[in-house]
């Protein structure tokens, strides 16, 4: 067990190996075989223009796949019911509102290239369908792989057209079947096994019917602490080790910071980070411990213990999240018990968290992380609203 695990870590890393292996074969065949009847390699010059033809493919090959991608869950979701709220590639979010209009926002989760979240249809009976949405990404991604590889082989194109065939075969192959393989990353967990658990356990499904029903109501503007409670508790039998489930502990600790109940969150936190009974994502760890540290300086003021900032995981986190707004407030709030020492830091902070606020999907959650930054120093809030700051 113990090695298959070992394995699973490092299939993300051969897969990465065999697409930068094939495509090194690929730009040198084309480099020193220009064609099938010559073996005059090219000149300097030529070659540093394949090289960049390659890479410059490459990654327009890569915000293709992205799409395709999201673009797959998105077709299946709306074939099996589901509405749509958002599409978004890098950090770039196609939204639509309560009011049915579409507008621009940006986001961006680290972990993941893209994301396309849709409304759930009611549950039947307990359950709702969401393998289709589930794989939906992956399928289409080794479906347009293969028509690539037919397209190759019946068209024998040459010179970037075949390269641009290529890349779209072995990236679309690999990105596909990496997702398809379940397996559980640092931060996120993949589609295949999300799957697997959706498969396996009906509070599985249940958990992700609610995770998209909150995402819903939050797009629509509602706040967490507005919703009902039950949307909240994963149930008495749920297997909290399964990240799915245990995703929506997570969302209660969030819906207690947003109802400033900071004795209910703090308990929650030690519960899903110190028991080893539940299983959580790298992604809800990491924002975890930055909510405990916005706690403690809630509480201790300039007392507090700072040093989780120092932590070589947690700025390489925080600086991967740096536009998130719950980051941005724990950090904000570190600065501002510094006292003037970092007051460059306070207003980098207070800046950072407007361009955020700007475009962010759910002003519902701007509004709530508003308050939780007002309670640290409420002059700077107030200052900031009357666009002192």
């Amino acid at each position: 067990m113990k090695t298959l695990k070992k394995l699973a870590k490092l299939l993300p890393v051969i897969l990465l190996f065999a697409v930068s292996l094939a495509a090194g074969i690929f730009i040198g065949r084309a480099i020193y075989f220009p064609s099938a009847g010559s073996a005059a390699a090219k000149s300097f010059a030529e070659v540093l223009f394949d090289i960049a033809v390659g890479i410059v493919l490459f990654v327009i090959v890569l915000f293709i796949h992205i799409i395709l991608h999201e673009g797959g869950h998105l077709v299946f979701g709306l074939a099996t019911g589901y509405r749509f709220l958002s599409f978004r590639v890098g950090s770039i979010v196609l939204q639509r509102g309560k009011d049915g209009k579409y507008s621009i926002k940006r986001f961006t989760l680290t972990g993941t290239g893209g994301q396309c979240l849709l409304s759930p249809p009611d549950m039947v009976n307990g359950t709702f369908p969401c393998i289709l949405y589930n794989l939906g990404g992956s399928l289409v991604n080794i479906i347009v792989a293969a028509l690539c590889l037919v397209l190759r082989i019946v068209c024998s194109p040459s010179g970037i057209a075949d390269m641009f065939l290529f890349y779209m075969f072995v990236y679309g192959f690999l990105t596909g079947l990496l997702n398809l393989i379940p397996l559980k990353l640092d931060m996120v967990a993949n589609d295949g096994y999300n799957t697997l658990m959706l498969i396996r356990d009906a509070n599985a499904r249940r958990a992700l019917w609610l995770q998209l029903k909150i995402n819903e109501q939050q797009t629509h503007g509602r706040r967490l602490k507005d919703m009902p409670a039950e949307w909240f508790e994963p149930g008495g039998d749920a297997d909290m080790k399964n990240p799915i489930i245990s995703a929506i502990g997570v969302f209660a600790e969030n819906r207690y910071m947003d109802a400033l109940d900071f004795a209910a969150a703090r308990e929650q936190i030690n519960y899903l980070t110190k028991t080893p009974a539940v299983r959580i994502t790298g992604l809800y760890r990491e924002l975890l411990k930055l909510d405990e540290l916005f706690l403690d300086i809630l509480e201790k003021g300039g007392d507090a213990d700072l040093s989780l900032l120092s932590d070589k995981q947690t700025k390489k986190f925080m600086q991967q999240m740096k536009y998130f707004p719950s980051v941005i407030r724990t950090e904000y709030a570190a600065a501002a018990v510094k006292g003037d020492e970092a007051a460059a830091s306070v207003h980098a902070c207070l800046e950072r968290f407007e361009k955020c606020a700007a475009s962010y999907p759910s002003e519902a959650d701007i509004a709530s992380e508003r308050e939780l930054m007002a309670l640290i120093r409420p002059d700077d809030t107030n200052d900031r609203q009357e666009g002192k700051i």
